[in-house]
């Protein structure tokens, strides 16, 4: 377990930040935390080298005083919101910043020293029900997480595609600050706030590396790969994989959909088309600020294309996913009926009790299984813990499968390099929180909808332009005259 460093509280910062959180009126909550950086804690006058290394707990943010520029200082700027989190850019104050509505912040590292934090944004988690903490995140990240891209059956590694989660210590009223950025963009006031519980969370953010575009000098794609093998609750014979079938009940896919199967598939008469639409769209999203010079733009979809088509670096990458994926849920969701759940249930609460609360894990059920003891006869195994091997096989079930969903809702950063004499590309996993299992009953549901709905068998509107995979290879082997 991560543990949070204890910051003494001065009487006065307890009420400035008691002020603030209440001047804050119905901002949406971020993270309300339990911790001001006092005046007696701040750290100490810096030296003129920057602290580089991240470690637990070793960076702290609070708010500066107006006016800062340069190192310690940095502008905090609202970049996107999710519906766990809300991420922000992070820029070395200058005195043309301070004209521009952000947070300014002072960050410094426990010696007082400044860190660089160039080129890396700032993800805070929001105060809703089922959202975890940063301390949870980066604590499941890595021990859940990480162990899958270090080393695959091929003698792949592929870490290098994983992001580093840094901590880092915000004080209340940096969040009060932020929670006021993001209730004043404009979309928000457009369809009203967003109403979160305002409560005492934990205090620690994550630094991730920025792997947005840079006008004029790099461009940055995201794609949610989604379901790179088709469901294995899917009915036999179907003409939609899951992710498509999902698209049609919904409506329809957007014009830069590409069915998973074609892009773990990695074919470049596919590829190429689809990311020219992309780079285009994301282009115009942008208002054009992010329009490269003549003729890079096709350089750059060609570069994509290289990387994601078969033998590119990207399709290793998603190869490995689909395995992933399939391995950790080689038997649908709907396998996890109410019985699998009530062993799950039983052993995680009898785990507690006898371990402190501390939480059931995957590694921790190996532990488990190793130490079980087979009884006389055919009876089931038990542990010395009393814990029986069903139990065992339905939690590690249920916990494969929110290993499967996790990567099934994984997002994947691209970035192409332009600005330089030779252009790269470089890529990074995002969005891998571990999912809860409080989703199963969600994730059942949404299944047993796309079966009975038809979805599957091509129901709805299924036209020429269909863009799964199996629609194409159904059509490919069906008489012309059909």
């Amino acid at each position: 377990m991560i543990e949070d460093p204890v910051v003494p509280q001065t009487p006065e910062n307890e009420k400035g930040a008691t002020a603030a959180i209440q001047d804050a009126g119905d901002a949406p909550s971020l993270a309300i935390v339990n911790l001001d950086i006092g005046s007696d804690t701040s750290p100490g006058m810096y030296g003129d080298m920057y602290s580089n290394k991240f470690s637990d707990s070793a960076i702290y943010c609070h708010m500066a005083p107006a006016g800062g520029t340069g190192p310690p200082y940095y502008w905090l700027y609202f970049l996107a919101e999710g519906a766990a989190n809300v991420v922000f850019s992070i820029h070395p104050a200058t005195a043309v910043d301070a004209r521009t509505p952000g947070t300014l912040v002072l960050i410094q590292d426990a010696g007082g020293r400044p860190v660089d934090l160039r080129g890396h944004v700032l993800r805070v988690s929001k105060d809703n029900k089922n959202t975890r903490s940063g301390a949870e995140i980066k604590r499941d990240y890595e021990i859940l997480i990480r162990p899958l891209f270090e080393d695959d059956d091929d003698g792949y590694d592929f870490a290098s595609h994983l992001p580093e989660l840094d901590p880092i210590q915000l004080d209340s009223l940096v969040i009060v600050d932020l929670n006021r950025q993001v209730s004043k963009q404009i979309y928000r006031q457009q369809i009203g706030t967003i109403p979160t519980n305002m409560g005492r969370m934990n205090n620690m953010a994550l630094l991730m590396a920025d792997m947005s575009s840079v006008p004029q000098e790099a461009f940055s794609i995201e794609i949610k790969p989604k379901w790179l093998s088709q469901s294995p609750n899917a009915i036999p014979n179907a003409l939609r994989c899951r992710t498509c079938a999902l698209q049609a009940s919904k409506g329809g896919a957007p014009s830069d959909y590409i069915c998973p199967l074609q892009l773990g598939l990695g074919a470049r008469k596919i590829i190429e088309p689809w990311l020219k639409r992309k780079v285009r769209k994301t282009i115009e999203i942008e208002e054009f600020a992010l329009e490269p010079p003549p003729g890079v733009e096709q350089k750059i979809v060609e570069h994509l294309t290289t990387y994601l088509a078969a033998g590119g670096e990207g399709h290793e990458l998603l190869k490995h996913l689909r395995h992933l994926q399939t391995k950790h849920d080689p038997k649908g969701v709907l396998s996890c009926d109410e019985a699998t759940v009530r062993r799950a249930d039983r052993l995680t609460k009898r785990y507690q009790e006898q371990h402190d609360h501390d939480e059931l894990t995957s590694p921790r059920i190996s532990d488990l299984r190793s130490t079980l003891r087979t009884t006389e006869g055919n009876q089931p195994g038990k542990s010395d813990d009393d814990f029986t091997d069903q139990e065992i096989d339905a939690f590690t079930k249920i916990h494969n499968l929110q290993h499967a969903m996790t990567l099934r809702d994984c997002s994947l950063f691209i970035k192409v390099n332009y600005n330089s004499g030779d252009i790269t590309v470089e890529s990074k996993l995002g969005d891998l929180d571990f999912k809860s299992k409080a989703k199963l009953e969600d994730w059942r549901e949404k299944e047993e909808d796309l079966i009975s709905g038809g979805w599957y068998k091509g129901f709805g509107t299924f036209q020429k332009s269909e863009p799964c995979l199996l629609t194409a290879s159904w059509r490919a082997n069906i008489p012309w005259y059909w």
